[in-house]
């Protein structure tokens, strides 16, 4: 799991989907959010939150197995992140019967279409 410091807290949500730029693929949405120099945490570390709809996985065990995984991808490379970004991955579909490689790949090239790894 990425550090507190990574994530996006609940209020400030409304704010970084409000100005994105959204780039979609076949199991995400990812939003993308450039800090501003008037914003609270500009020059500091990139962050991140995943939402997970009730409608992709109903039960809370199925959601959180997702959320697992796609920490785990990010973790390899969160180093290479911009910094001043806040990222929003937004899941489309039930991933649960998945494979991880599959959607490593995905998010993977996901971010590199989105120009967020350095």
């Amino acid at each position: 799991m990425l550090p507190v410091k990574y994530r996006i807290k609940k209020e400030l949500l409304p704010l970084v989907l409000k100005q994105n730029k959204v780039f979609p693929s076949k199991y995400f949405n990812l939003r993308v959010h450039h800090r501003l120099s008037t914003e609270a945490n500009y020059d500091k570390n990139p962050r991140l939150a995943v939402v997970i709809g009730n409608k992709v996985s109903p039960l809370s065990v199925g959601r959180h197995l997702i959320k697992r995984r796609i920490h785990a991808i990010l973790e390899k490379v969160w180093l290479e992140v911009e910094g001043n970004l806040d990222l929003i991955i937004q899941v489309k579909e039930n991933l649960e019967k998945t494979t991880f490689i599959d959607l490593e790949k995905d998010l993977l090239g996901l971010l590199k279409t989105a120009k967020v790894l350095k």
